[in-house]
């Protein structure tokens, strides 16, 4: 199985007749079996809705995929390597898109494989890039002269700050493709999820109700 290239199985699909006509008898399926009103117990019945719920999930599911399956074959880093960046974003420091973006991850993907991992600071990106500056932009210009790439996200819109930010990489040396926005309400997510996490190096639990103060604390000391 560990050999199976799940993306060129998709390419090699003939979408138009297999997966349009596979779902397409899905939902002709549960219209039938939806007009089952008979069951001669109540077990049976209830493992008759569960499946009919799960089915109804999928076939949601399907048509979505459909409605999107270029998208989804452009992603899956099949024909040549994608670099993704992703941009961690603190919120305690506002910014148009969120906030202040304090490091980034460089991942390169090719045939379902992370190729390259790095994480870098954001500062350290942009010491790649000097002796270059820019002036920075009207307003931007009354807390700063120059813009460097740990402001290029004041653009309000994602596509903006997007196009600024890859101008910076590549300044930097790195040529990104695609971006994603990480901000620590994510982590706060998981933490409601998970429950308190236990931080050894400053003895104390951390949940969703702390973790902001305790990081950005640690952070800016």
């Amino acid at each position: 199985i560990e050999n199976i290239m799940f993306s060129q199985f998709l390419n090699n699909i003939d979408w138009d007749l297999d997966f349009e006509e596979m779902w397409y008898k899905l939902k002709k399926s549960i219209y039938y079996f939806n007009q089952i009103t008979f069951f001669p117990s109540d077990d049976l019945k209830e493992i008759f809705n569960k499946n009919i719920s799960k089915l109804s999930i999928l076939s949601n599911l399907w048509e979505e995929f459909l409605k999107d399956k270029d998208i989804i074959l452009d992603i899956l880093w099949d024909n040549k390597k994608k670099t993704y960046a992703i941009m961690f974003q603190n919120q305690d420091e506002i910014r148009p898109m969120w906030g202040f973006m304090w490091s980034a991850a460089i991942i390169e993907l090719y045939k379902w494989k992370v190729e390259k991992f790095e994480k870098k600071d954001i500062y350290a990106l942009e010491w790649g890039m000097k002796p270059f500056t820019e002036i920075a932009p009207e307003w931007i210009n009354k807390l700063t002269p120059t813009l460097w790439l740990r402001d290029s996200n004041y653009f309000i819109d994602f596509r903006d700050s997007s196009a600024k930010i890859r101008f910076f990489m590549k300044k930097a040396g790195e040529n990104i493709e695609w971006i994603v926005y990480l901000n620590n309400n994510i982590i706060l997510d998981y933490l409601d999820l998970l429950g308190p996490v236990r931080f050894t190096k400053i003895n104390r639990d951390i949940d969703s109700s702390n973790f902001n103060m305790i990081m950005s604390t640690l952070v800016e000391s």
